[in-house]
């Protein structure tokens, strides 16, 4: 057992060393070149090299490539000739069985007298997601288009390729091709409203890719650069109701405290209102200062709306006016008028009613006649009391008394009945009375309050 142990032995050096001999004795210059060194697994993709193989001998050579791995497999399959003292280029494919990966192997170019060169090749099995390189440019405020490159990092040439960019900026699908280790950049719209919202940093951007009916997705990182910036707004409109709006926005992608300062002097502070309240407010001299501070993100705005209503001041001069007057009238008038009416019942059922004038002096006055009107349609009955009408002229329809003096303090009733045989429903409004006297030697004139006298059916009440 031993004798043939040593006898295989010695054939296998034996074999060896003609192969050795006889690859030594190929006269011939190879020398290889990547096409493309990476193989696609997914679609079913080689990966390519170019052989040029010089024949330096006399005779034309019949080759054969191949490899012993079995995870590869090789093209050209069938045999090449090439002539004696010639070139011929040959393009290689290595088809990958086996998973992704970096992988080197060998492969033997074999003559037909069993001559072999023998020699190693390199190539990158990957997936299709890995087949690209895909980018996207930094992205800032304000900006309308992204652009993404798209590259091919490898040697085949794509006639069509779709792919989807998905992020929180833009969503567009693109069709397009692609030579061999070629670079496109792609423009894709983006959605301002969405990006005016986002803070500054990085984001996903998801890429769909459907090459040949077979789909990869892959993700890479879009920086949103940041960007500071606010735009500020001033309003001015109005006149009586003068109206003024600060509005700060932010236009940039930070986070950022802003502060509003309203200035307005001491007069005016009191008819100013805001649609927010300060954060704080000083005085300072004769001026108010409103702060409003707020941190507003992207997108977001600090709106100060402040109205000033003059129509206030004007109220109230117009009232201190009319209480002024009204006080002044009040003290300067020395006699007070007040006229009074009431329902009567009588046996015929004729509407009735009793009106009253009170003359009431808050000073001494004299010479003093007082004159009261008729409404229309009624008549005067002719028993007074307490005190007889001075002067009765129902032509202007007139009734008058008249006093010598009263003292301050003194008040003085006249009254007397006024009726009608037609009945009276709804509102019965009388005539104001008038009072002339004197004061001091001047002559003053004075008019008593409105008086009216609502009938209803079944229901009869006084109103003055």
């Amino acid at each position: 057992m031993k004798k043939y142990g040593a006898l295989f032995t010695l054939l296998g050096i034996s074999i060896l060393f003609m192969q050795m001999l006889a690859v030594s004795a190929m006269d011939m210059d190879i020398s290889k070149k990547d096409i493309s060194s990476m193989a696609i697994y997914d679609l079913n993709k080689p990966a390519i090299f170019e052989l040029t193989i010089n024949n330096n001998g006399d005779e034309a050579e019949i080759l054969q490539i191949y490899t012993l791995i079995s995870r590869i497999d090789l093209e050209p399959k069938e045999n090449f000739v090439v002539a004696s003292h010639s070139e011929k280029i040959v393009e290689v494919k290595a088809y990958p069985r086996n998973v992704p990966g970096y992988f080197s192997f060998e492969y033997k170019i074999k003559n037909a007298k069993d001559e072999i060169k023998t020699d190693n090749l390199a190539m990158s099995i990957v997936r299709l997601k890995d087949a690209f390189d895909i980018k996207s440019g930094n992205i800032y405020p304000e900006l309308k288009e992204a652009t993404i490159s798209f590259e091919n990092k490898g040697g085949h040439s794509f006639e069509s390729i779709q792919a989807r960019f998905k992020s929180s900026f833009f969503d567009s699908t693109q069709v397009f091709s692609l030579g061999p280790n070629e670079k496109k950049d792609i423009k894709v719209d983006i959605d301002q409203a969405k990006s005016k919202e986002l803070l500054a940093g990085p984001y996903i951007m998801d890429t769909e890719i459907i090459v040949e009916d077979k789909t990869a997705s892959t993700s890479s990182i879009i920086d949103f650069t940041e960007q500071p910036g606010i735009k500020t707004t001033e309003t001015l409109e109005g006149w009586l109701v003068r109206r003024y709006e600060v509005t700060r926005d932010n236009k940039g992608n930070l986070p950022i405290d802003v502060e509003i300062l309203i200035k307005r002097n001491f007069f005016s502070s009191w008819f100013t209102t805001f649609n927010i309240a300060p954060t704080n407010q000083d005085r300072v001299g004769l001026f108010t200062y409103s702060i409003f501070k707020k941190t507003i993100g992207p997108g977001e705005s600090l709106d100060v709306v402040a109205r000033t209503n003059w129509w206030f001041l004007i109220l109230i001069i117009v009232g201190a006016w009319l209480a002024w007057y009204l006080t002044k009238k009040y003290v300067t008038t020395k006699l007070v008028l007040t006229k009074k009416v009431s329902f009567v019942k009588t046996r015929g059922g004729e509407f009735a009613l009793k009106v009253s004038v009170i003359a009431k002096a808050r000073d001494f006055v004299d010479k003093i006649r007082i004159v009261d009107r008729l409404p229309a349609m009624v008549k005067i009955y002719e028993k007074y009391k307490p005190v007889t009408p001075d002067k009765i002229d129902e032509k202007n329809r007139r009734i008058e008394w008249g006093i010598e003096n009263l003292r301050k303090g003194e008040e003085r009733i006249f009254s007397y009945i006024i009726y009608s045989k037609m009945g009276v429903i709804g509102k019965f409004e009388l005539p104001t009375a008038t009072a002339m006297y004197e004061s001091h030697g001047q002559l003053k004139e004075v008019f008593s309050n409105r008086t009216f006298f609502i009938n209803e059916p079944d229901v009869k009440r006084e109103s003055a």
